[in-house]
């Protein structure tokens, strides 16, 4: 039963649509009528500039971290049975979070794409698989000029260091079918870089 409310407690945590609730109190707008409409950092960096755009995504990734100490604290205080992997439910926590981040309730379970919370929880999780990840990352950003091209390699790149890194096999799995996921989050995107219509990004303020 404590493992379904620390599930619960990290989708909700998750759930809360940060780049909503900042530019709703920025400008007074609602990001779903703006650019892209997606509720995620990137529109908001599209739309407000770097700095809305840094807040916006150091919240969507702290949100992924809380969710992962939030399943740390839980099991150094016996809170979570001890016959459960520690590791497996550190990425079940993280799962969460993503989804809640993805299908938030408080906007009719259409939220944004899971990657700044993803990135927030293989930070936690894993540090040096991040570093792999954030690299391949940058330099597809900086080689395409394509946000969404980056944010789907990047999750790959994780699940490929995951299982170089670690000799547990089941952690790659997972992070493997998370890339997926992600993958499938950005299908919208997917279609316009097949037809030439995915609008490249850059860092420059508004």
């Amino acid at each position: 039963m404590r493992e379904v409310l620390a599930l619960a407690a990290a989708f909700a945590l998750g759930s809360i649509p940060s780049a909503y609730v900042w530019v709703k109190i920025r400008t007074g707008r609602d990001i779903r009528t703006m650019g892209s409409g997606n509720v995620g950092a990137t529109n908001v960096f599209r739309n407000l500039g770097r700095r809305d755009g840094a807040l916006v995504l150091t919240a969507d990734a702290l949100k992924g971290m809380g969710a992962i100490y939030l399943g740390r604290f839980m099991l150094a205080n016996g809170a979570i049975a001890g016959s459960i992997d520690p590791k497996l439910f550190e990425f079940a926590v993280g799962c969460a979070a993503i989804l809640g981040h993805v299908f938030t309730p408080w906007l009719g379970f259409k939220g944004g794409k899971g990657v700044a919370t993803g990135a927030g929880a293989a930070l936690a999780i894993y540090p040096i698989p991040f570093f792999v990840a954030i690299v391949t990352w940058w330099l597809t950003l900086k080689y395409s000029g394509f946000m969404s091209v980056a944010s789907i390699f990047a999750p790959y790149a994780f699940a490929a260091s995951t299982a170089l890194w670690v000799s547990d096999k089941r952690y790659a799995v997972v992070a493997l079918v998370l890339a997926l996921f992600i993958t499938w989050t950005h299908r919208a995107n997917i279609v316009r870089l097949s037809k030439g219509l995915e609008p490249k990004f850059t860092f420059k303020n508004k």
